[in-house]
């Protein structure tokens, strides 16, 4: 299937067929936030994702305390926290695809519990990410592996406005149809969480049926202040996770 979007809320009535249980709570701190447990490989592949539990939070008001709602998600999941390497993907000349490096240049480190890695792109350095990661991981052998990275969405209103952590790993480059080896615990034998936001909107999904559009993806003039911004949450919701072990 041609895949427009990283967010599985974006797949709306499918999610509630059979093997999948997709349920939606709205706080009072201005975020929504989806629960959705795809447990059916073969519904997963249709989709183009992978089984595992996803929370969307998405912000629905200027005074959304968002990093506090995710450090409630990040700590819902049955991982060991003692030990965390945060990796930040993607190309940071790039202010779309620049999410991982920002998130991991406001983590303060903390020798043997909170550590990063930036293994950057492919075509930068012609070592597949997955390879740098796992060579990381097995030297350092940390408890858990947070991956970073930038995602697309179906629907400008979520560009840097709707945050999906999830156990099923990531795909790095996913967001910017440059898709790489699966980063998850069945490829680098350690517990993994991506976290991504989408920055960039596929116009391909809103082309009528006698319209023929490039393949074009978009993304909004003030992406620099967005990125940096949706950073700063993540990075403060990683820290308090951190902070409490």
């Amino acid at each position: 299937m041609d895949k427009f979007t990283d967010l599985v809320t974006e797949f709306g009535q499918k999610l509630t067929q059979k093997n999948n249980s997709c349920s939606e709570v709205k706080t009072d701190c201005g975020v929504t936030i989806t629960r959705t447990d795809i447990r059916s490989e073969e519904f997963a592949l249709k989709l183009g994702q992978r089984c595992g539990l996803y929370y969307t939070l998405e912000e629905v008001s200027d005074e959304a305390d968002i990093a506090n709602q995710m450090a409630v998600a990040i700590k819902s999941y049955d991982i060991d926290f003692s030990k965390v390497l945060i990796v930040g993907l993607g190309n940071p000349t790039y202010e779309a695809d620049s999410l991982g490096t920002y998130v991991s240049d406001m983590i303060e480190v903390i020798p043997d519990r909170l550590l990063k890695f930036l293994p950057m792109t492919s075509a930068r350095t012609g070592i597949e990410s997955h390879d740098l990661i796992k060579a990381v991981v097995d030297k350092i052998k940390p408890t858990v592996v947070i991956a970073i990275d930038s995602l697309a969405t179906i629907a400008p209103k979520r560009i840097g406005k709707c945050y999906q952590i999830t156990s099923a790993g990531l795909v790095p480059g996913s967001g910017v149809g440059n898709d790489r080896q699966i980063l998850g615990e069945d490829t680098l034998g350690v517990s993994v969480l991506a976290i991504g936001v989408p920055f960039v909107c596929d116009m391909r999904r809103w082309a009528s049926r006698a319209e023929v559009l490039p393949n074009m993806i978009v993304t909004p003039s003030h992406i620099d202040t967005l990125v940096s911004r949706v950073a700063s949450n993540i990075a403060n919701a990683i820290m308090i996770v951190c902070g409490e072990h």
